[in-house]
């Protein structure tokens, strides 16, 4: 009975670890880096950010990957007068501290990557363009048409613009036609 009991726990310890996926990202005092976030917002709305606004934000979140690249590239557009792609990305900051779901928009992705082409790092452009996937953009638009088609009447002409912009960028085909995509995707496309 001592083996059976003993394999038994074995192999239910053995299924949960084959089975774990990976754990959700700890969400470090989430309060504070809701009020912290919260702060930068405000303090935005009367004057542009500078990289040390965001030393306490720094400070509470050091540990999660998540936060920590989105701050490096908000950081990043701060830096370069970038103020509205900036709040964005506190947006998405917010929305995890919030809830502990990863937030992503393509176009605005998109957006960021022109700015970092704009200003010739290519490291952040590149590093970016490795991360976009436009498969979760259609499913929701084309999910979003379905119960608003008023808002989606050029819709495949929306789709067809960011699979070749995406593909563009994979190819590093930084062209001002590409460029004008982005534009074009920034102004139309909805989230």
């Amino acid at each position: 009975m001592k083996t059976f009991t003993f394999a038994f726990v074995l192999l239910t310890l053995i299924f949960i670890t084959a089975c774990e996926t990976e754990p959700p990202p700890p969400v470090n005092q989430p309060s504070e880096i809701t009020t912290e976030i919260n702060r930068l917002k405000a303090v935005a709305e009367d004057r542009n950010l500078t990289v040390e606004d965001y030393s306490q934000l720094n400070q509470l979140t050091q540990p999660i990957p998540y936060y920590q690249d989105g701050l490096k590239k908000i950081e990043w557009l701060t830096e370069h007068g970038e103020a509205d792609h900036a709040a964005h990305g506190l947006s998405y900051l917010l929305l995890y501290s919030q809830t502990g779901k990863e937030y992503a928009c393509l176009i605005h992705d998109l957006s960021h990557i022109e700015s970092y082409l704009h200003y010739n790092d290519l490291a952040m452009a590149e590093e970016a363009i490795k991360e976009l996937d436009a498969q979760p953009w259609i499913d929701k638009a084309e999910k979003s048409r379905q119960r608003l088609p008023q808002y989606y009447k050029n819709f495949d002409q929306l789709k067809a613009t960011v699979l070749d912009t995406v593909e563009r960028l994979k190819n590093k085909n930084y062209s001002q036609t590409t460029l004008d995509q982005i534009e074009y995707l920034d102004k139309t496309a909805p989230c």
